[in-house]
């Protein structure tokens, strides 16, 4: 298990830091509040990279103890001082099946000129998830 989290780990970073695009955004994810507490993990750490074309990945410690990673794309608009996102890719992690389709709306206010604190809204989807769930990050440009 540790080494798939490290290769992960070691994918994700290598993604952005090799990637052909000028700059890309390196987060850390923080926490999750819960619309329904008591089963559900709030803590959530974890890493992910955007490159600037909107290739997205990453891993991280699930609401359910268990880890996901996760790749997709991230397509996003500017909304005054807030950037709107929307992520669609796969995820590990959950059961129901190996892969599980990702589709989840984020929005971002900048903290400075290249860090920016995100909220992603992760929404009940499935009649046996009886939560909607808040997500919380931070990421940078590089």
């Amino acid at each position: 298990m540790f080494k798939t989290v490290l290769t992960m780990l070691l994918a994700v970073v290598s993604a952005a830091t090799c990637t052909p695009a000028p700059a890309a955004d390196l987060g850390i994810h923080l926490g999750t509040y819960h619309t329904r507490h008591g089963v559900y993990n709030n803590a959530n750490p974890g890493v992910y990279a955007r490159a600037d074309n909107g290739l997205t990945a990453g891993v991280y410690l699930n609401s359910l103890s268990k880890v996901s990673t996760y790749a997709g794309w991230t397509t996003s608009t500017q909304a005054g001082p807030v950037e709107l996102s929307l992520t669609l890719g796969g995820i590990t992690g959950y059961p129901g099946a190996s892969v599980l389709p990702l589709a989840v709306p984020s929005a971002a206010i900048k903290v400075d000129e290249a860090t920016s604190l995100r909220l992603t809204w992760i929404p009940r989807v499935h009649p046996k998830v009886d939560t909607h769930a808040f997500h919380v990050s931070i990421e940078t440009k590089f």
